[in-house]
């Protein structure tokens, strides 16, 4: 969802910037600047929510793995098990 999001709100934010003249969307951070300028902070704060989350996630995998040990090899075979 934050992923989505962030691509959403950047999506808005270059539509805002440049416009689109094959649909007359007009750019509309040359009238409303405070909204552009608002926006790309949006975007840039769920970017950096984005980050912390990937971090976050990787951080808890790392430690609910590291709990176990890695499987015992037996005869070119992976298995929980030893013989």
């Amino acid at each position: 969802i934050i992923l989505t999001a962030g691509v959403s709100g950047i999506e808005l934010v270059d539509l805002a910037y440049r416009g689109n003249e094959q649909v007359s969307w007009s750019r509309v951070c040359v009238s409303y600047g405070e909204f552009c300028n608002s926006a790309r902070a949006s975007v840039l704060i769920t970017m950096a929510v984005l980050v912390c989350f990937m971090v976050l996630s990787l951080l808890s995998a790392h430690k609910l793995f590291s709990k176990y040990e890695a499987p015992i090899i037996n005869n070119g075979h992976h298995t929980a098990f030893s013989h």
